[in-house]
């Protein structure tokens, strides 16, 4: 039996050069479930037709306006900031 894959953590500057991750991403197939660098898990999906497959589901939430709900929902705790102080 094997083990299960471990999950990717995106480093905190992968989006300023990924184009090498999304084409290594994309040659280990249509989606992987990855974590950003804020610690939210995310499924990557890298090819065009499985992308344009998933806009035109209506069982696949598009609305940006709930991001962070769906985020809160799906990824565990969050982690809160510390209030901060005046003084």
């Amino acid at each position: 039996m094997s083990s299960p894959e471990a999950i990717e953590r995106l480093a905190a500057d992968f989006i300023h050069q990924p184009y090498e991750l999304y084409g290594r991403l994309r040659a280990e197939g249509p989606a992987k479930e990855i974590v950003m660098p804020h610690g939210v898990k995310v499924w990557i999906v890298t090819r065009y037709d499985d992308v344009r497959m998933l806009l035109a589901d209506d069982r696949v939430s598009k609305d940006g306006r709930r991001v962070n709900q769906l985020y809160a929902r799906h990824s565990g705790p969050t982690s809160r900031r510390p209030a901060s102080t005046t003084t």
